[in-house]
């Protein structure tokens, strides 16, 4: 974690955090590169990769100016394209949601270069993220069934569960061991198991321990 906030009111101390790799991708990343691009040109537009009601994406999104737009997957590309070109912006940068899945970017990206010669990538998934994403997907492959551990609200874990699906049909997503049927899960020999960044160790070891 790294400290972005802090201050003293009487004798409560508050201070406020923020997850280091999204500080370090979005606002190293983000802010200084698209924002340089942003204020200097009157033709310049950015593109944001991810859920348009993520608070992340709400919050990045917000620093970019009434030339910017947030992308949620290939659907909304043929409207952007038009509207890049209609307006004839010379600079376009594109970014991602630190949680995204990287395939989901490398799709819009493929497209876009296509249509866009002058565009700018930035790849602003965090590197955790990927890593486990990767590692998800590998432990699925391998598996006859995969448990998901995490908020079902939780970007992170819905995508992790996106990347089991794709290649494990029988995956569950899971807050607590009380929402397994442990009679079902008996017909698989190889389970994999995988948590959300944010999932609570107990959460994990409630599972396993349920498991065993």
């Amino acid at each position: 974690l790294t400290l972005i906030h802090s201050q003293t009111v009487g004798a409560l101390s508050i201070m406020a955090f923020i997850c280091t790799y999204a500080c370090l991708d979005q606002i190293t990343d983000f802010y200084g590169l698209a924002n340089i691009i942003l204020l200097s040109s009157n033709v310049a537009a950015a593109i944001l990769v991810g859920s348009k009601v993520h608070p992340e994406v709400i919050g990045t999104i917000s620093f970019c100016g009434e030339s910017s737009v947030v992308v949620e997957g290939l659907d909304d590309l043929d409207a952007v394209i038009s509207t890049i070109k209609d307006n004839n912006y010379k600079d376009v940068v594109i970014f991602a949601q630190t949680t995204i899945k990287e395939s989901l970017f490398d799709e819009i990206v493929n497209v876009l270069e296509k249509e866009i010669p002058n565009l700018v990538v930035e790849n602003t998934i965090c590197n955790a993220t990927h890593l486990r994403q990767q590692e998800c997907l590998e432990m699925a492959k391998a598996s006859d069934c995969m448990i998901i551990i995490g908020g079902k609200n939780s970007s992170n874990t819905k995508k992790l569960y996106e990347v089991a699906v794709s290649v494990c049909p029988n995956t569950y997503l899971v807050e607590t061991y009380k929402e397994l049927n442990f009679n079902e899960l008996k017909k698989f020999n190889n389970i994999g198991i995988m948590a959300g960044a944010s999932t609570p160790k107990s959460s994990i070891d409630e599972v396993l321990n349920n498991l065993q």
